[in-house]
Order: structure tokens, then C-alpha cells, then sequence
């Protein structure tokens, strides 16, 4: 038998190859380009529900934010959706440790809290602190499920941050799924992560690039069985 003849690609079909690559490329970043605000807005979308209002037997604040959070809550007992506003508590900062250490007195971020929903008229005996130390939304989901078993709580309104409100409502559903216990998220009352835009700001970019991957990780965890 003779030798095999091997074909190679002459120049002209190298070029015509070379062609079709870059056209392709270029097509894709045309549509990368085109789509990314509807992408990005609808990105912003996943990050943000709300539900509708119903009185509740407590009002939960999350950690981790600003005093617009507990500023939400403090209407949200004036309006008389619920006799109880619930902090949850998170590790202080060093800088409080290093501050206190040099004998200026610096009060805890809870303490802060607690003056503030005081001075927006929250009465002292409606407040509850839980002093455990949580780490994430799912720490502090377990933390409130806690709490509630030991009390007749059926119904709980979950103040946060708008970009961390689908996220909230997604952990807290998973968590307290099992003790029937129904929960309605409210986004903060001043807040200024917008999902059609909020790519625009350096602030609400940073938020919005870390909370829409703890979303995707938070799904697939659930998805796979796991505990985040």
C-alpha cells in the first residue's frame, strides 16, 4: 500500500479560518455589548423581592447593614404590623475592642440600634436582642427559627436590605420551612440599590457583584442538599 497523503490546509483556507474566528468574536462582543444593561437589569431583579404586608407577631432587623434597617422596623411597629422588634447580633468590630481598651467609651453597634429605635419610639419591653453571635443570613435564619420555637411565633416580617432581600427570603423560607412559621421580607425604607441601575454606582456595584454570587452559591447549595 503506499503512504497515507495527508491534506493540509493551504494559505487561502488558513486565512478564510482565521476569518470566521474573528467575525465570530466580534459578532459575540456585538451581543455582549447590546444585551449587557437588559442583562445586568435583570441580574439586579434576582437580588430584590418584596412581599406584600401582614400583621406579624414580630418585626426580625438583620445584621450587617445600615440604621436605615432599623429605622424600617421602627415604623413598620408604629404602623402596628407587629408588637416586637427582634436584632440580631453580629461580631463588633476591632476597632470598638482597641477603642474601649484605650478608655473612650464606644458603644456596641446593638446598643446604638437599641438607642435609636427608643428615640423612634419603640418602647424598651419591645425590643429583644438575640446575643448570639451569627456569621451569615443562614446563621441568623437558624438563630430567629430558635427564637420562635420557643415563643407562639407564627408570623414574622424580615427588615433588610433591598439587594439582600432575595437571598433573605429564600434562606429564611428553607430554614423555617419546616415550623410553618410565615415570612414576609421588607426591604429597608431608605435605600439606594436600584436594580435598573444599580451597576452605575461604585457602592451599590460592590454590593450587588458579592450579593448575586452568595445568591447563585446559596441556590446551588440547597439544590445540592447542602447547608451554606
Amino acid at each position: 500500500m503506499g503512504a497515507k497523503t495527508v491534506t493540509r490546509p493551504t494559505a487561502r483556507r488558513l486565512v478564510l479560518i482565521g476569518l470566521c474566528w474573528m467575525t465570530l468574536c466580534v459578532v459575540l462582543a456585538a451581543g455582549l455589548y447590546i444585551f449587557r444593561v437588559p442583562a445586568l437589569v435583570w441580574i439586579g431583579h434576582q437580588m430584590v423581592h418584596e412581599d406584600g404586608l401582614v400583621e406579624a407577631d414580630a418585626i426580625v432587623v438583620l445584621s450587617g447593614g445600615s440604621l436605615s434597617r432599623d429605622l424600617a422596623a421602627a415604623t413598620l411597629h408604629a404602623d402596628g404590623y407587629a408588637p416586637l422588634v427582634v436584632l440580631t447580633s453580629m461580631r463588633e468590630s476591632p476597632v470598638v475592642d482597641e477603642l474601649r481598651r484605650r478608655g473612650v467609651p464606644t458603644k456596641s453597634s446593638n446598643d446604638t440600634r437599641v438607642d435609636l429605635l427608643r428615640e423612634l419610639g419603640v418602647p424598651v419591653a419591645a425590643i429583644v436582642v438575640l446575643s448570639r453571635i451569627v456569621q451569615s443570613t443562614q446563621d441568623e435564619a437558624i438563630l430567629v427559627a430558635d427564637w420562635a420555637a420557643s415563643r407562639d411565633i407564627r408570623k414574622i416580617i424580615v427588615v433588610t436590605s433591598r439587594y439582600h432581600s432575595a437571598r433573605s427570603r429564600l434562606v429564611f423560607n428553607r430554614v423555617l420551612n419546616d415550623d410553618n412559621i410565615v415570612i414576609r421580607v421588607q426591604s429597608e425604607t431608605i435605600d439606594r440599590f436600584e436594580p435598573e441601575r444599580w451597576w452605575r454606582d461604585r457602592a451599590t456595584l460592590r454590593e450587588g457583584v458579592f450579593e448575586f454570587q452568595k445568591l447563585v452559591y446559596y441556590r446551588l447549595m440547597y439544590t445540592l442538599g447542602l447547608s451554606p
